[in-house]
């Protein structure tokens, strides 16, 4: 069997696979900590895809904003040699018609601190538009981390088409004697 009569045999195959799997990450980009970010700010992370079923040629979508920044505090105890941090995003999404799309952007700070902010999209056939703001503040002794040590979520009100809404979301480590911190605010426009 040559290649090419190879190729034209898995390509469906492949589709099938990504669009069975329904969380294939669409457009995101990975990236490790951001080495020049520290001691001043934040940064890094994945984000600006969604996961939500695959968006096929014949799936309609809506195009939709995230525009956001992320505040965090890495807290070090005894010595008062606390780091503050911050990073900012913008996404452009094609958020496929009545389905989750689900964005994802990791910040962090101090080297031991990771604040990941999920933003949740639900276009609806309607014109109008559901959102979730979802954050989660991990700890430990690098930025890799699975302590989870706080998670907090907004549920927006349900945006018109052309409208926008901002949602702030904050979470403390709810460790003993922990003072970290993680807080996203995020503005969804329904474009």
């Amino acid at each position: 069997m040559n290649t090419r009569r190879l190729r034209r045999r898995l390509a469906p195959l492949a589709l099938i696979t990504v669009l069975a799997a329904g969380t294939v990450t669409v457009g995101t980009a990975s990236a490790e900590r951001c080495q020049d970010c520290e001691p001043g700010g934040g940064g890094g992370g994945t984000g600006g895809g969604g996961t939500g079923g695959g968006t096929g040629p014949n799936v309609p979508t809506r195009h939709v904003t995230l525009t956001g920044s992320v505040a965090m505090k890495d807290a070090e105890g005894m010595f008062n040699d606390d780091k503050f941090c911050s990073d900012a995003f913008t996404y452009e999404l094609a958020a496929p018609i009545g389905q989750w799309t689900v964005s994802r952007r990791d910040s962090f700070c101090g080297g031991e601190v990771r604040v990941e902010t999920y933003m949740d999209v639900f276009p609806a056939t309607d014109g109008t538009m559901q959102a979730v703001l979802r954050v989660k503040l991990f700890e430990g002794t690098d930025y890799r981390t699975r302590d989870l040590d706080g998670e907090g979520s907004a549920i927006l009100p349900t945006l018109a088409a052309g409208g926008s809404a901002a949602r702030q979301v904050s979470v403390l480590s709810e460790e003993a004697g922990a003072s970290d911190y993680g807080s996203s605010s995020v503005t969804f426009t329904n474009a």
